[in-house]
């Protein structure tokens, strides 16, 4: 399955954008050293993300990002989700989808 994936450009602390790991939608952050200009992104980029059945909160996930010309690049980013519950939400696609999800079991 395919979900949203945010790719943090700076640091921030867990706190500054919770509402992203409750939609459904995978923070990831850059690993230390690594930033979007020194990296050369542009945002026409596509972005495969490797062994989403094994993410683990606050784990690495790998990934390959594809440039417009068709070179690519594999990379290593910290996953954004900090705990179990996030994990759930997002493997739902989402509080909502997991709260509903619950109410009719």
């Amino acid at each position: 399955s395919s979900s949203p994936v945010s790719i943090r450009t700076r640091k921030v602390s867990s706190s500054d954008d919770p509402s992203a790991r409750v939609m459904g939608v995978l923070p990831l952050q850059f690993k230390d050293g690594q930033t979007w200009k020194g990296l050369n992104l542009q945002g026409d980029e596509s972005v495969t993300i490797h062994g989403m059945d094994a993410i683990e909160p606050r784990g690495d996930v790998k990934a390959t990002i594809t440039r417009a010309d068709g070179s690519s690049e594999e990379l290593t980013f910290l996953v954004r989700i900090d705990t179990g519950d996030e994990l759930d939400y997002f493997r739902n696609g989402g509080i909502l989808h997991y709260v509903i999800r619950k109410l009719a079991a």
